[in-house]
């Protein structure tokens, strides 16, 4: 701000000795006003006060009669230059005043949106590493964490970035036993605040990770017991069949009253026989199962003929 100042009042300077005389002194201090402007926008209240008193000086040293000198002998001279101090000083006021609040609604509206990205963004995995990466990309840190205190000390639940062991510029409460911790440029003001306030963010994307991943527990135990009442169901099925054809066989051939033919009586014990080997592939199956689901079984992947497979099932149908 200070050299923007510098370089702006020396080319006015410059221009208004060319052409002196021609101008009023009104004329005159009000050109000079630019380089209070240029400074003020470019550096500040701060940067604009000293060129404001120095381009005062300059003002009276060219342009004041008696010219080289800073004495002043016309009261009107006087006024003016004491006016254009004051002028220049709430230029700069109003100027800084103006940035500052421009600043701020920057500020607010990069939170804004970083609010609005986290609270859009789809809950899933990848949810919490993606919000402390915005907050990284945003703010200009070197490493975001959300850190989680327990028995043996803070743990990172997750983290993005350069995690240095050096002190944080930024440490937030983010919930219970929960912080958020910040590496980088020193944040100061306003972005101190908003980035205690991703904090809270960071750890509702956390209590929303943690319930989508129970929800999606909850549903693939859902699924598997959909699949062991379909299995029990069919294991039934297949259970029933054999036994029924036993006991009918078995009851036809306990009849006293009824003499079969020879020829009845091994068709029922054949009946017998093959559903008593139905049944007792059934139980192998299942005890084969339950040591594959123990981790005794041990199972090794070999071609095998896609037509011996489906007659195999057909001959299961019956």
């Amino acid at each position: 701000g200070l050299v923007s100042g510098a370089v702006s009042l020396a080319l006015v300077t410059l221009a208004l000795v060319a052409v002196r005389g021609a101008l009023s002194l009104a004329a005159v201090v009000l050109l000079y006003l630019i380089p209070v402007a240029v400074a003020a926008v470019v550096g500040g209240l701060w940067a604009a006060l000293p060129v404001a008193l120095v381009a005062d000086l300059v003002v009276n040293f060219f342009f004041v009669p008696p010219y080289y000198t800073l004495f002043v002998g016309n009261l009107e001279h006087v006024i003016v230059l004491l006016i254009y101090v004051l002028i220049a000083l709430a230029i700069s006021f109003a100027v800084d005043l103006a940035a500052r609040q421009r600043a701020r609604a920057a500020k607010r509206e990069v939170e804004a949106h970083l609010l609005s990205r986290a609270s859009t963004a789809p809950l899933g995995e990848g949810s919490l590493p993606g919000l402390l990466n915005d907050i990284k990309d945003t703010f200009g840190m070197t490493g975001v964490a959300l850190l989680k205190s327990g028995a043996t000390g803070e743990e990172p639940v997750a983290s993005v970035g350069s995690i240095s062991r050096s002190r944080p510029v930024l440490s937030a409460p983010a919930g219970d036993s929960l912080r958020l911790v910040a590496w980088g440029p020193e944040v100061f003001g306003q972005d101190a605040a908003a980035l205690r306030r991703m904090a809270g963010v960071a750890a509702r994307a956390l209590e929303a990770q943690r319930l989508s991943a129970e929800a999606a527990r909850a549903d693939d135990l859902a699924q598997i017991d959909r699949a062991r009442s379909a299995l029990l169901a069919a294991v039934g099925h297949d259970l029933r069949t054999p036994l029924a054809g036993i006991k009918v066989a078995v009851s036809s051939l306990r009849q006293s009253d009824a003499a079969l033919p020879p020829e009845a009586q091994a068709e029922l014990l054949a009946t017998i026989e093959e559903s008593t080997d139905a049944l007792s592939e059934l139980v192998d199956n299942l005890l084969g199962l339950s040591r594959l689901q123990a981790g005794v079984l041990s199972v090794h992947l070999d071609a095998v003929p896609l037509d011996a497979v489906v007659g195999a099932a057909l001959l299961h149908l019956g």
